[in-house]
């Protein structure tokens, strides 16, 4: 083992100790702590600035005061955590969670949070954030019906199970957003850009998803009933498994989508582009509808056995903050 790995190991054996109290002039500027665990560890008013802190487990650490601008603490667990008046600024916390933490005035400027678990997060007046993040901490933590977000940024917001029934996210952008059983009823997402974004388990009944950019997103297991989805863009899109019953998919772009297991009673197919598309085990289409599909390039496979098997191997989209532990 060479000096810096034994340092790195001695350190980080030292911090681990639950009950270890780092001084507030102790100084450990661009140490490297990933994957520690410092759960429980005081690190108050410490100098963590440029560390490497990606998956380090800090829940429930204290780190009130403490200087952690520049750190790398991407997909790290701050669960409960003490972060009061510390300094994040332009820190990467990107897929980090940080439910239950409490930022009341941390400085969170330039502070990269894409995907990171903002729900019971503390905030105050003093608080210094983005208005993305903002944005995004009001969604999942403050319920209520038909938002306005008409038109704005939310790339890469973790919006796991929000409460947006309503809603109107008219040209929004999530991008790469996680929507994993997020409750998006009667939601308007006309011209939305929802591409590579997860929508696995997510209940979008009677939404409109007209002229919606959905290319490569999955929307496994999903609730489309009823929904409008006439121009959306979904080539490559996963909707394995989803309810698309009564739906409309009226000169939608379905090339080399996944529609197996999906459930697609009454569905308006009409000029819709299926070149490619993927249907095994489907409820609901007439041996009329199959030839037509086919006709248009569609892809019928049931050499997989039974449906109840190939459901049982089913793989959904998961959590990104589960995915990279």
């Amino acid at each position: 083992m060479t000096f810096y790995k034994k340092a790195k190991a001695a350190l980080i054996s030292l911090l681990e100790k639950t009950q270890t109290e780092v001084r507030a002039d102790c100084s450990l500027r661009e140490a490297d702590l990933s994957e520690a665990n410092l759960s429980e560890a005081n690190l108050s008013e410490a100098t963590l600035s440029g560390a490497n802190l990606t998956k380090v487990d800090l829940s429930c650490a204290k780190l009130s005061g403490a200087v952690l601008s520049k750190a790398d603490l991407s997909w790290a667990t701050l669960s409960g955590a003490d972060l009061k008046g510390a300094n994040l600024s332009r820190a990467n916390l990107s897929g980090t969670d940080l439910s239950w933490a409490i930022l009341s005035g941390a400085n969170l400027s330039g502070t990269d949070l894409s995907w990171a678990n903002l729900r019971e997060v503390e905030i105050s007046q003093q608080t210094i954030i983005e208005p993305k993040w903002h944005r995004v901490w009001q969604i999942v933590n403050q319920v209520a019906e038909s938002r306005n977000l008409s038109g704005v940024d939310l790339r890469a917001a973790y919006l796991s199970g929000a409460y947006l029934r309503g809603a109107s996210l008219r040209k929004a952008n999530l991008s790469g957003a996680y929507l994993s059983k997020a409750y998006l009823s009667k939601a308007d997402l006309e011209g939305a850009e929802l591409n590579g974004a997860s929508l696995t388990g997510a209940y979008l009944r009677g939404a409109d998803l007209s002229c919606a950019y959905l290319r490569g997103t999955s929307l496994t297991g999903a609730y489309l009933s009823k929904a409008d989805l006439r121009w959306a863009y979904l080539r490559v899109a996963d909707l394995r498994g989803t309810d698309l019953s009564e739906t409309c998919l009226s000169e939608a772009n379905l090339s080399c989508a996944n529609l197996s297991c999906a459930n697609l009673t009454n569905v308006d197919f009409r000029k819709a582009i299926v070149k490619q598309a993927k249907f095994t085990y489907n409820s609901g289409l007439s041996e009329t509808d199959i030839a037509d599909l086919k006709a248009k390039g569609a892809i019928f496979d049931e050499s997989f056995g039974d449906r109840h098997s190939y459901l049982d191997k089913l793989t959904y989209s998961k959590d990104p903050q589960v995915l990279h532990k």
